[in-house]
């Protein structure tokens, strides 16, 4: 039977995975998609709507010139540091992107390269040919 909250979600989460201190975290995420699909989709929803706030929040932050300010807009040290850990994500994910569009650059690179190679290589031959036709007559 599956969990019907996300309280109950967290806890058989943290209780079942927290005992494998070998399976990384990305790892334990998948076994959760696996085991609590719906579950985890309305934790995503829950975490989408945290990075909502948590960019408005950082907006008012910009915008506040001093620290107190930020506390009494609402702008806490937890909602820093999930802003932090956002934007390391997305500096991750740009930095797997580039690596991907470098990936792609390399073999559109190698395949122009070995295009040229095979010129190169029917010119020689042809060159072979007209010498060895030049030392026939």
């Amino acid at each position: 039977m599956l969990p019907t909250n996300i309280t109950h979600f967290t806890y058989c989460s943290r209780f079942t995975l927290s005992h494998e201190p070998s399976l990384t975290l990305d790892l334990k995420w998948h076994i959760c998609k696996l085991h609590y699909p719906n579950l985890v989709s309305k934790f995503t929803q829950k975490l989408e709507n945290v990075f909502e706030r948590t960019c408005r929040t950082q907006l008012v932050s910009k915008l506040s010139p001093s620290h107190e300010e930020n506390h009494s807009n609402g702008v806490t040290n937890e909602d820093m540091a999930i802003n932090l850990l956002q934007t390391q994500l997305e500096l991750s994910l740009i930095r797997e992107d580039f690596q991907d569009q470098l990936r792609e650059f390399r073999q559109a690179v190698n395949r122009d390269l070995d295009a040229i190679n095979r010129e190169v290589n029917d010119v020689r031959a042809g060159q072979m040919d007209i010498s060895n036709l030049v030392a026939g007559l």
